[in-house]
């Protein structure tokens, strides 16, 4: 299983309070990528005050933890105007454009995302 984490389950396992099914799941992937969207967006976060991390430490706990990242390509970001309009979050419309074109599955909190894909995995 190929799996593309949200920006909020890649905090949650950095800080080891995803819960124990979930860890097991990612731990069994054979690859799990992490996006340059999400660091985009916790630079944000963290900019705002909004997230109390160090963006350097986010960037290398993709590697430290045998995760990939995966840069956001101009497929990916065309996929955006294909998907129908279930939330105004850019960063989320955009991870799922990414797990769309590549075929990945994205797990996420968020019920809402269900409706994007078959490929959204609530965990």
């Amino acid at each position: 299983m190929r799996i593309l984490l949200d920006t909020h389950t890649y905090l949650l396992w950095l800080s080891s309070e995803l819960a124990e099914i979930a860890r097991t799941k990612i731990s069994l992937a054979t690859d799990v990528f992490v996006s340059a969207a999400s660091i985009w967006e916790a630079s944000i976060l963290i900019h705002k005050g909004k997230l109390d991390n160090e963006i350097g430490t986010l960037v290398r706990a993709i590697e430290q933890n045998g995760f990939k990242e995966l840069p956001v390509t101009a497929a990916h970001a065309a996929m955006v105007a294909h998907l129908p309009d279930l939330n105004d979050d850019e960063f989320d419309r955009i991870l799922i454009s990414q797990a769309v074109c590549d075929r990945l599955y994205f797990f996420t909190h968020d019920e809402v995302l269900v409706g994007y894909s078959e490929l959204v995995v609530l965990i």
